[in-house]
């Protein structure tokens, strides 16, 4: 990975953990577990809420790689392109996209 976009804001990927496969995208991981050095993130997709009182981090520091968690990934539309070894993620209203397919 080299960043995350946010908005308009790029975020990009500490200089010292940017290996070849340094991110694991898990459909079956909620959290979004980020190594230590990586702490500039807002986005709808940063926080849960819990109840009225409680709203929770939906993501974790770890130490070298990252995953890529469920939670991050919901309402976006990836794509993978493995001539390119590239992953993309287009912002999508899947409860729009499930009518379409009915």
């Amino acid at each position: 990975m080299e960043a995350i976009s946010v908005g308009n804001n790029r975020v990009p990927f500490p200089l010292s953990i940017r290996l070849e496969g340094n991110v694991i995208i898990d459909l079956g991981t909620t959290q979004t577990i980020l190594p230590e050095e990586y702490t500039q993130l807002e986005s709808r997709n940063t926080f849960l809420r819990h109840n009225e009182e409680i709203l929770c981090f939906a993501f974790a520091l770890d130490g070298y790689y990252g995953t890529y968690g469920n939670l991050a990934q919901m309402n976006f539309l990836v794509g993978y392109d493995f001539q390119k070894h590239t992953v993309s993620f287009k912002p999508t209203d899947y409860t729009k996209l499930h009518r379409s397919l009915v």
